[in-house]
């Protein structure tokens, strides 16, 4: 399987725009370097004994210019990523709080209710302390 038909096999489909664009960017070396645009990905540097040009920085400034927009546009977007994991990691944490102090309330106020009985009941602690409690 060739190299793009596979990247393009494995994406997911909501990010596809997000993803380096590899066929548009060997079509643009292809372009510049005079290199017929084959789907062959093992590219090899024209063979200037035949009259192809160079690859020089002047030529190749079009290629290099599209993968740092391409790095900027992947960066970008890995950028929003990180930042909607934190939210949801921020948002779980303060649920896991909140729960935690409910049910600490809770066992507060059962405790106190049965304090005068003898049903006992388990302390809810938290997994550091159980940890030493126990060795």
């Amino acid at each position: 399987m060739k190299f793009a038909s596979y990247l393009e096999a494995h994406t997911i489909t909501e990010w596809r725009v997000y993803y380096f664009q590899y066929r548009e960017a060997k079509q643009l070396l292809s372009t510049v370097s005079g290199a017929p645009d084959d789907e062959d990905d093992d590219f090899a540097p024209a063979d200037t004994a035949e009259g192809t040009p160079l690859l020089t920085s002047s030529n190749l400034a079009p290629f290099f210019q599209y993968l740092e927009d391409e790095k900027v546009k992947i960066e970008g977007f890995m950028r929003d990523q990180v930042y909607l994991v934190e939210a949801r990691l921020s948002g779980v944490q303060k649920q896991a709080r909140h729960l935690m102090s409910v049910v600490t309330a809770k066992t507060s106020n059962l405790q106190m209710a049965l304090s005068g009985s003898n049903v006992a009941l388990p302390v809810i602690q938290k997994k550091g302390a159980a940890a030493a409690a126990a060795a």
